[in-house]
């Protein structure tokens, strides 16, 4: 089965909205690439591990970015 952190637990994830838009900025992004890594190690679904790992090389790229942002976009 699938977790997700405790919202109350972290800085950045606790304001991913899934049906709303979301976006991290070069000053939040290195704490961003924490969490998400902090949970890929936590997860025991590997698919979902696997989706992360992903998302973090993606977030790894815009780190030092200037005028670069995560954007997660909501349903």
């Amino acid at each position: 089965m699938t977790t997700w952190p405790k919202l109350s637990d972290s800085f950045c994830l606790r304001f991913v909205d899934c049906a709303g838009d979301t976006i991290f900025n070069q000053a939040q992004i290195r704490l961003l690439l924490e969490e998400l890594r902090s949970e890929a190690k936590k997860q025991d679904d590997s698919k979902f591990r696997e989706h992360l790992e992903k998302v973090i090389r993606f977030v790894e790229r815009s780190i030092d970015q200037l005028h670069t942002y995560i954007k997660f976009k909501g349903d």
